[in-house]
């Protein structure tokens, strides 16, 4: 999205206890695609018009595109990126663990049940070599084995298959990143009116390289995690860890074993029709053709630990949990923070565009223009009224020289008090006899 920052400068800081408007009700999904360029499609024929343009409906970015149209109240529209980059293919390690006797080694590779069972002597190369075997008769994957995993590859390029199993498998993604940093970047120079984003490939090499993208944009990135790793609290070299680490602000990821589905995108559906200006927390939300899986108490616990979030069944449904961006923030806050800023310089351009002289006045008028976009915050609920926000500038007698001449009015600040949300309860009571 084209910004102000060179003319209008607006820092927000999250702390605990007419011009065109940024589209931030726009997701884009980055994928290989039948065309050049970026497409947009109206929400009510935008599937249709994806089949038009020559997608199949097998595609990942034509299922990723009906997650995000599933939800009741749908975005306005959608667009699709098509990535220059080389098509990619799905790689996947298989890692037998523990070596156990005569054990059942059972997974899911894309949608036939495979297992091996080992015999009273077993070693890894046994059980590697026995799982190799078995999935390579499943149609549309590969499989080899170098004795220590079976490495399973998608025959088809850009598509995605399910490979899950139960505890005593690990998996791992290995897809390698085709590009795409530099698809985000081409993508961004042609149409850069969009706001929340999803891939079509399952790399997490690729989803660090966007969230490290996403980091330097005014832009949300929805990752899907699946595998072993991200839910083993005591591994903190995988790639969860690393985006927890990094702390990133504008980057959150959904966890679901099952590769296919698109909790990401289905999320981004959900939220993305809201006005970010009104808060909203993105918790307890259900998502359209996603199916619920049931996840041990240890790999929850995991899978907090790094921040990322969950799709669980509470009271009887299945909804979204953890609203966590990889930084310290929820994710209401973030778009939050983006579209204050946003609002913020629009109103500062428009006050400028009125030939403002070097005064108090001036000041005056530009700290009114702040305190009336953040009333309109408190109006609809995401910032508290009580304490009021507060905005101030420096008397023109304190500004130096240099900002004088070079007519830059600076340190016009502003506090304000977030509502957030509840996401939790205790109530204590009791009953008298």
């Amino acid at each position: 999205m084209s910004t102000l920052d060179d003319i209008v400068t607006v820092q927000i800081t999250l702390e605990s206890p007419t011009v065109s408007a940024l589209g931030f009700g726009t997701p884009m999904i980055v994928a290989h695609a039948p065309f050049s360029g970026v497409h947009t499609y109206d929400s009510g024929t935008a599937l249709a018009d994806m089949v038009s343009d020559g997608f199949a409906t097998s595609s990942r970015a034509y299922k990723l595109a009906s997650a995000l149209l599933s939800a009741d109240i749908k975005v306005v529209q959608l667009k699709v990126g098509s990535r220059p980059s080389a098509a990619w293919q799905q790689v996947t390690h298989v890692t037998p663990s523990p070596v156990a006797n005569t054990t059942v080694y059972s997974l899911n590779v894309n949608g036939t049940a495979v297992s091996f069972t080992s015999d009273g002597t077993a070693t890894l190369a046994e059980i590697c070599t026995g799982l190799q075997t078995a999935i390579s008769a499943v149609t549309g994957v590969t499989a080899t084995t170098d004795s220590l995993k079976v490495v399973v590859t998608t025959m088809a390029t850009n598509a995605v298959v399910k490979v899950n199993a139960p505890s005593n498998v690990k998996i791992e993604d290995k897809t390698a990143d085709a590009g795409i940093v530099a698809d985000l970047t081409a993508l961004a120079a042609l149409d850069d009116d969009f706001y929340g984003f999803v891939i079509d490939s399952p790399s997490e090499l690729e989803m660090i390289a966007a969230a490290g993208w996403a980091e330097t944009q005014v832009k949300i990135f929805a990752a899907h995690l699946s595998g072993s790793r991200p839910g083993d609290a005591s591994d903190t070299t995988d790639n969860a860890s690393a985006m927890h680490t990094t702390a990133y602000k504008n980057t959150f990821a959904i966890y679901h074993s099952d590769q296919t589905q698109c909790p990401d995108a289905a999320w981004l559906g959900v939220m993305m029709p809201k006005d970010p200006s009104f808060g909203g927390s993105w918790i307890f939300k259900s998502l359209g053709g996603v199916t619920g899986e049931k996840l041990s108490g240890s790999f929850i616990t995991g899978l907090r630990s790094k921040r990322v979030n969950t799709y669980e069944n509470k009271g009887g449904t299945y909804v979204t949990l953890g609203a966590y961006m990889f930084g310290p923030r929820f994710i209401d806050q973030t778009t939050l923070v983006h579209e204050l800023t946003a609002r913020i310089q629009e109103r500062g351009w428009l006050a400028l565009q009125n030939d403002l002289p070097y005064s108090d006045a001036s000041g005056d008028a530009l700290v009114g223009e702040v305190l009336s976009e953040l009333q309109i915050r408190v109006t609809r609920g995401s910032l508290l009224a009580n304490p009021a926000p507060v905005c101030t500038h420096p008397l023109v007698s304190s500004i130096s020289s240099v900002d004088k001449a070079a007519r830059h009015f600076p340190d016009i600040n502003f506090s304000a008090h977030t509502s957030g949300g509840v996401h939790s309860v205790t109530i204590t009571g009791k009953l008298i006899v």
